[in-house]
Parts: structure tokens; sequence; C-alpha cells
């Protein structure tokens, strides 16, 4: 769907580009804590962000009001942000001292399956 020019990823294919544009609206650490709590999940973006809302409360009031304002009323697909420099290092030096691979998944909030494709492919 294109919405004001901005290419707005659908339910089944994350688009690091949303995650871009995300990020420059309402800033990395919000950005960061939106990916946190729905990063690989479809996320319902409120016209009017309330005060009690689990997005208000993960991001902010304004940051939310900035998100409602280019997306309110849509459905996102959050992207989880596993390209970040220095995860593959992190999941390996996390492996290497004991940690499952489901209890890596889920601190880093990655999936379990992207877990095993770092593990399987070595050093980057």
């Amino acid at each position: 769907m294109i919405r004001s020019g901005v290419k707005i990823a659908s339910s089944e294919q994350p688009s690091t580009s949303l995650l871009g544009e995300i990020t420059s609206l309402i800033g990395e650490n919000a950005a960061r804590g939106l990916i946190a709590s729905f990063g690989g999940r479809r996320v319902y973006v409120p016209r009017s962000p309330a005060i009690g809302d689990r997005m208000v409360r993960t991001i902010g009031l304004a940051a939310a009001l900035k998100l409602a304002d280019a997306f309110g009323a849509e459905r996102l697909f959050i992207p989880l942000d596993a390209r970040r420099p220095g995860r593959r290092a992190q999941i390996r030096e996390l492996r290497a001292r004991g940690d499952s691979v489901s209890s890596i998944a889920r601190s880093l909030h990655v999936t379990e399956r992207y877990i095993y494709k770092v593990l399987a492919h070595g050093k980057d």
C-alpha cells in the first residue's frame, strides 16, 4: 500500500525501509522500544493514541502521536532488527557461554531460526 509516498510493509513482508521510516519519524530510542515490544508482528496503529494504550506505554505519547499521524488506523508489520551491527557476534558469544537458543532469541528479540542461521554460518 502506498500512502503519502511512503511504502508501507504488508503483513507478509517485513521492510527495512519501513523500519528506517519509523526510526526517522519517532527517533531511535522509541523505534528500539517499538521493535522490542512488537518486532516480528503486525501491530494496529490507533488514529488517536490514548495514555493507557500499550503503544503509548512503550514508546511514549509524543512518539505514538507521530506514528498515528503517519500510519493511524493501519496495521504495520514491525520488522525485527536482526541486522544491527554486532548482533551476530553477540549471538555467538551468548551461545559460547552456554545460553540456550531460546533464551538468546528472547533476549535479543529475534527468532530462534535466525539464531540457528547465524550459528550455522560461522564468522561474518
